[in-house]
């Protein structure tokens, strides 16, 4: 057996461990089969912990794409039977919320266990966030209701081509949604970092997309 401090089969021993490798350790000593994560301070050892002894303990380890996902992901092996670990820090937990007050509705088969850490003193996610609360339910669905009365499909492609490089696609979107006007800003303020990125031909076209993209919703 790999002789970390985390992973020893020595009942009895005292091992010093950092907070992470601890947790790590809790995980073995739970069963865990699915662990997933994403990179963010100061979360990554416990991953990388159990990563590291993941073939012979008969762990799935994955860093995911994001947070949502690493949830999602850990959510899955509960569904199918096996413990899983999800482990992120305090602020990517509002990456993962629309997926985590869903999660209740269809419940775990197996356990579950979310790691949340923070490299600062904590606080609540409402102060950090100026006092926003996270919208109810109800409110939510009304505004997706009316957002979905305002849909407008944009060729994004074919008008960043248009525009002079395929590449400039993102910024299509950006002047399309200015051109919904669903927020109350000045298209300066978007065009703003656009000319403090680029400059001479990439400025022109960067530019030219975000025309192109908000007169395909405007005009």
């Amino acid at each position: 057996m790999t002789e970390f401090s985390w992973n020893m089969d020595a009942p009895g021993k005292t091992c010093m461990l950092s907070g992470n490798e601890a947790a790590a350790r809790g995980a073995l000593e739970a069963g865990v089969q699915v662990a997933a994560s994403y990179p963010g301070s100061p979360s990554v050892q416990i991953l990388e912990s159990l990563a590291a002894v993941a073939r012979e303990r008969g762990i799935y380890a994955e860093w995911s794409v994001n947070k949502k996902l690493a949830l999602e992901v850990a959510a899955a092996a509960s569904f199918s039977g096996l413990r899983a670990l999800s482990v992120m820090k305090a602020d990517g937990l509002n990456v993962a919320m629309d997926f985590l007050t869903t999660l209740p509705l269809s419940g775990i088969r197996k356990g579950l266990v979310r790691v949340v850490m923070n490299d600062r003193p904590f606080y609540p996610l409402d102060d950090l966030q100026k006092k926003s609360a996270y919208p109810p339910m109800d409110q939510l669905i009304s505004l997706m209701e009316h957002v979905g009365r305002e849909v407008r499909v944009v060729n994004g492609t074919d008008l960043a081509k248009e525009a002079g490089n395929v590449q400039a696609l993102n910024v299509v979107m950006v002047g399309a949604f200015a051109g919904l006007n669903w927020v109350s800003l000045e298209n300066e303020k978007y065009l703003k970092p656009i000319q403090e990125t680029f400059s001479s031909a990439k400025l022109e076209v960067n530019i030219r997309a975000f025309e192109l993209g908000y007169q395909a919703v405007s005009g």
